[in-house]
């Protein structure tokens, strides 16, 4: 039970929140804007290859256990003897649910090789359809970049674990030395976080080029030159750029390139014509040689570019970070979020980010053959289940329903359209504007660091002045980055499943097709069933970024994965806050003659709960002779355990909410009152002169349950008088 108490002569008051026991304050400070002005690119060398720098982490911060990789695999079957730590659940129980999973992102690109633009996928895939080159040492495949793990240590940077955090952060400046890089500031904001980068640099399978070496346009001639075997060759010359040193070409890429591809530079000159960089001739000449076997025309004063063969790909940047928390509210639930940012020098119109994966519902050795999988745009999810829920691996038992969630998708403030259907068209998360009209100054002006008055980790007004200045600012509720209702999601767009291995990810052109938004194909059933989801398209101009976050959830059933979903979207909504108690209330206590009278104030009235908003209900009264109010511990739980404080005294809000509430502990379902309506004074006339005796003045909530409010909409509960402060000041 979460408390603080005040001893105040012969009374004690204490805080305590109810209905939800087990739901805490947060110990953590809310700051939560994103820092903006802290985010650069780590340079790479010349090998964009960095497989060596491969990484495995260990995910185990609440009831899910699972092994992940800092080039995007979740799990990983064929690299796990016995699968002990491919995704499982419940953590200790040694059933494992998942074989692997990798997100993926493609585009449609130009081809330098002429015709349509072509689709090139990235992906991170562990063990099966993996994507690489016929002959080669290297994989078409996400890679982690520099600067974001102990270069000493094999494993990834984990919030719990300062050991495996790099020495400086490659992304943040040296005051983020020996601190976590969390994503709001300097602190964790889950109980256990992981944070990497990578990008897709390795995937040279087609002809684009996504890195301009230079912003300057050159002007040469182009001369064809005819080879005794062919004609695709011509020469460039430049008297007025140096090739030294600055272009590399065939010989000289190989032989910096530790892959056995060829990634030498590529010229790109008007008329949408492309070269690859074959020779160099001297310090003003090139040799080259086109993709298309047509070298046959001459130009002077043609204009050029020159780009980077070695980074390949779409040229995107993916900062992914890993949450998990024991709270019993989130403990079925792991959190992935990618951060694609497009580094590369093209404006990408066409854009997708989704997810494949294999899950094994029940466990491998024949009992994923009968597994069935299905589909909810309403409620942006994918699950999965076991056909007869019944597996003969680990001793028999029932397995769990099985899924992702889309908590947040990309966002599109470019199309036009209301892409998420919630009356607002290209809302966005960085445009200034409070896109949905929910900041309420009553409420949420309460400064950039997120913390106000009514909460119980304030110290005083923000030093920027933002708090009560009258206007929204990054940092404070409903707004910006605090408000998830801002952005123009996409949501689920595309579902297939197929047995495995059906769905082939080294085929981009058909992979892009079933990622297509609309694209829900017919799934096979009671099967080994492999799956693929996404949410597209969106637009990826030149150095922005989109978010795309998604929950692994399990659930004992598909209304309790539903649950799930829907309590990891509130606490996702509310910026990863729990539910809290209402503030402490302030109390006096005047002797009388064998009377006592209790007064205390209404600011308990005025809490904030982080997820279910203004939730107060009540208060109760609690009195004992001794301090540790041992006398009036007598109600005892299922098992005869003594637990609770029987009050002597109760008032409640009006609201038709009474009786007992659905949410028990160990058999203990709390009184939430009797419609009494609310008193801030009670006189005690059961007291005996010269005693001491102990008062508690405890604030309770109501917390939030279908079954409860039964019919009455949280809407109308949250805008009646008491428990909108702002609407009762008016008054």
């Amino acid at each position: 039970m979460k408390h603080s108490r005040t001893v105040i002569h012969s009374l004690i008051s204490i805080l305590l929140a109810l209905p939800l026991f087990t739901l805490g304050a947060s110990s953590e400070k809310n700051i939560h804007p994103k820092p903006q002005n802290l985010r650069k690119i780590s340079a790479l060398g010349v090998d964009a290859n960095h497989h060596g720098n491969r990484r495995l982490g260990v995910h185990n911060g609440n009831k899910i256990l699972t092994r992940f990789t800092n080039h995007g695999s979740i799990a990983d079957w064929r690299n796990s003897p016995g699968r002990y730590d491919c995704g499982i659940y419940p953590i200790g129980s040694g059933r494992s649910y998942l074989a692997e999973f990798s997100p993926l992102v493609a585009a449609k690109v130009p081809n330098a090789a002429g015709g349509l633009p072509i689709a090139v996928v990235g992906e991170g895939m562990p063990s099966s359809s993996i994507d690489a080159p016929a002959a080669g040492d290297y994989l078409y495949q996400f890679e982690p970049r520099l600067g974001y793990a102990n270069s000493n240590d094999s494993l990834i940077a984990m919030s719990d674990d300062s050991l495996s955090w790099p020495d400086s952060w490659a992304d943040l400046p040296e005051t983020w030395d020996g601190v976590w890089a969390g994503q709001y500031g300097q602190y964790s904001r889950a109980d256990q976080e992981s944070y990497f980068h990578m990008d897709d640099f390795n995937n040279d399978e087609f002809s684009h080029y996504p890195m301009l070496l230079d912003t300057l346009f050159h002007s040469c001639e182009i001369t064809p030159f005819t080879d005794p075997d062919s004609d695709d060759y011509a020469f460039l010359t430049d008297m007025n750029t140096s090739f030294e040193g600055f272009v590399r070409d065939v010989k000289e890429s190989m032989a910096l390139d530790v892959r056995s591809g060829r990634r030498p530079d590529a010229i790109h000159v008007i008329g949408d014509k492309w070269y690859e960089v074959d020779s160099l001739i001297n310090d003003h000449k090139l040799r080259l040689k086109t993709f298309k076997g047509d070298a046959n025309y001459s130009a002077a004063g043609t204009e050029y570019h020159i780009y980077n063969g070695i980074k390949r790909g779409v040229g995107v940047d993916i900062a992914v970070r890993g949450y998990q928390w024991a709270h019993p509210a989130a403990e079925d639930i792991l959190i992935f979020t990618y951060w694609i940012k497009n580094i590369s020098s093209w404006d990408y119109q066409q854009f997708i980010f989704g997810m494949y994966g294999d899950a094994d519902v029940g466990g491998p050795d024949g009992n994923q053959y009968d597994d069935d999988a299905w589909f909810d745009t309403g409620n942006d999810i994918v699950y999965q289940w076991d056909h007869n829920m019944w597996s003969t691996n680990y001793g028999g038992f029932v397995p769990a329903y099985f899924g992702w969630k889309y908590l947040e998708s990309p966002g599109n403030p470019l199309d036009n359209l209301d892409n998420d259907e919630d009356g607002m068209i290209d809302e966005s998360q960085d445009d200034g504007i409070d896109n949905d009209g929910d900041w309420d100054p009553y409420v949420d002006d309460i400064g950039s660091d997120g913390v106000g008055p009514n909460f119980g980790e304030y110290t005083g007004p923000d030093a920027d002045g933002t708090e009560g200045n009258g206007v929204p600012d990054a940092g404070e509720p409903n707004f910006e980055y605090t408000d998830n209702d801002e952005s123009d999601q996409i949501g689920l767009t595309s579902f297939t499943a197929a047995a495995y291995p059906g769905i082939d990810l080294t085929k981009d052109a058909v992979t892009w097709n079933q990622l297509s938004p609309g694209s829900f194909t017919n799934i096979s059933q009671t099967v080994d069933i492999t799956f693929m989801y996404g949410s597209a398209y969106f637009a990826l101009p030149q150095q922005e970024e989109r978010k795309f976050a998604v929950a692994l959830i399990f659930g004992n059933d598909y209304e309790d994965i539903l649950r799930n979903s829907a309590t990891m979207q509130q606490i996702y909504n509310s910026d990863y806050n729990f539910a809290k108690p209402p503030n402490l209330p302030l109390v006096t206590a005047v002797p009388g003659d064998k009377q006592v009278t209790l007064y205390w104030d209404d600011k308990a009235e005025y809490s904030v709960d982080p997820i279910y908003g203004f939730d107060f209900e009540g208060y109760r009264i609690y009195r004992a002779t001794d301090p540790a109010f041992n006398e009036v511990w007598e109600i005892t739980d299922t098992y005869g355990n003594q637990t609770f404080n029987k009050p002597i005294a109760q008032f409640d809000v009006a609201d038709g909410l009474t009786g007992p509430h659905p949410y028990g502990l160990n058999g203990i379902h709390l009184d939430m009152g009797r419609d009494t309506g609310l008193r801030h004074s009670w006189t005690d006339t059961e007291v005996e002169n010269g005693q001491t005796y102990y008062y508690a003045v405890v604030a309770y909530d109501y917390g939030y349950d279908y079954d409860f409010l039964n019919g009455v909409s949280l809407k109308s509960i949250c805008d009646h008088p008491l428990h909108h402060p702002n609407v009762q000041k008016r008054s």
